[in-house]
């Protein structure tokens, strides 16, 4: 209590109180005595009104300072996911590598990452039939080439529309304007978009690159298809509004043996979340000729087809290594069994997105070498992916079981 505030307190005591309790501490030797009660009540009284001055006066304690996180995430307060099965594996072909090292794709995810929770979303372009995505407004397909084109500093000629089998009528029984692709005609070649924010720019003729980031992809080596990946991701991010582009090289073997670069990227922006979920779902591939230079640009961005469901929490990799082992997964190589997990040579924490992925959810994969017959004579190792929910188990209703 402040000194000011206790003095304005005592103040306010009737000076008959305070003469009354001085009275009380002076030997009253020839008075005859008053009675007790009055005596001990004024007394009473005065440290009464202390103590209401105390009270009244006292600053109040401050309420302890919100932490602003949410509530816990419980299996109360968040709905149950469900696995998606119905993935198609018609383009997956094994993996094969001459080494572990060329497993590596810029992934910014690490094992020592202290990442506990991660959003999922429900795909709002999801179709059953593989190959199309929701047909939406013809209109607003126009629209997303005419902003590509526009990006490229070009105008679009000509477009035309694909229909899928969900195009749905208007009330009068005329076919409604609805498609789910559509590829605009331009002076610098097509630029074909679908409803779920994918689009591919395929030039007429090569854009020929400068010499330093010309690179023919039969003779290209690691560096060199990561500097001519950020060369491109510096000219086009822009296409996505990229903040701070980052190259995700990585390389494949054809089945004839021959070595590939793949020469994308993502939005490194934001914190380690955002680098994670932008690397599945919102990135750029380019394609070269056989020259090096510049064919097509692929765009990918399923964030803009897609609503967050909330953040969940999720488990380690070395939980996500156990439920493996149990049969926990999802594999697009039905047809051999898990392989020795010791043989596990790369680890990564990725979405799996897709038309037919009804709710986009993280996953990690476990890419593990098996045993082939030709990588002794080929000198490459073939590796199997498999992939298990990354979300804590208590929040999905259909964990994959091998076993079943």
């Amino acid at each position: 209590m402040k000194s000011d505030k206790f003095l304005s307190a005592i103040g306010n005591i009737d000076d008959d109180f305070i003469e009354e309790a001085a009275e009380f501490n002076v030997p009253q030797t020839k008075k005859p005595p008053k009675k007790l009660w009055l005596r001990y009540g004024s007394l009473a009284a005065c440290l009464l009104i202390v103590l209401f001055g105390c009270v009244h006066f006292w600053p109040a304690s401050e309420p302890a300072p919100s932490t602003g996180g949410d509530e816990p995430k419980t299996a109360l307060n968040l709905p149950k996911l469900t696995i998606d099965t119905n993935h198609s594996s018609k383009e997956v072909r094994p993996k094969k590598a001459a080494d572990e090292s060329l497993l590596s794709d810029g992934s910014p995810w690490r094992e020592d990452m202290d990442v506990k929770e991660m959003p999922v979303y429900k795909n709002t372009m999801y179709a059953a039939a593989d190959g199309e995505s929701a047909p939406v407004d013809e209109k607003e397909l126009q629209d997303q080439a005419q902003v590509v084109a526009a990006s490229l500093d070009t105008e679009v000629q000509d477009i035309h529309y694909d229909k899928g089998e969900e195009a749905g009528s208007d009330t009068d029984g005329t076919a409604a304007a609805t498609a789910y692709k559509a590829t605009a005609v331009t002076d610098i070649g097509e630029i074909s978009v679908t409803s779920d924010h994918s689009t591919i720019i395929t030039f007429s003729q090569s854009v020929e690159l400068p010499e330093e980031y010309r690179f023919p992809p039969a003779e290209m080596n690691r560096e060199e298809a990561e500097v001519v990946t950020e060369y491109l991701l510096q000219e086009y991010g822009s296409l996505l509004s990229f903040e701070n582009p980052k190259q995700s090289a990585s390389a494949v073997y054809d089945e004839t043996g021959n070595l590939k670069w793949i020469i994308n990227g993502y939005d490194n922006a934001g914190d380690s979340k955002d680098e994670i979920i932008n690397y599945s779902m919102k990135k750029m591939i380019f394609e070269t000729d056989e020259t090096g230079n510049l064919q097509s640009i692929i765009l990918k961005d399923n964030l803009s087809s897609s609503e967050k469901i909330d953040s969940y929490p999720i488990i380690t990799s070395a939980e996500a290594k156990r439920l493996l082992k149990k049969g926990n997964y999802i594999t697009f190589d039905n047809d051999n069994p898990l392989p020795d997990t010791k043989q596990i040579e790369n680890v990564n924490l990725v979405y799996l997105t897709g038309n037919t992925y009804e709710t986009f959810l993280p996953y990690y994969s476990f890419d593990i070498r098996t045993q082939d017959a030709d990588s002794e004579t080929s000198g490459l190792a073939q590796y199997a992916t498999y992939y298990v929910p990354a979300v804590k188990g208590e929040y999905i209703s259909n964990m994959p079981n091998a076993a079943e």
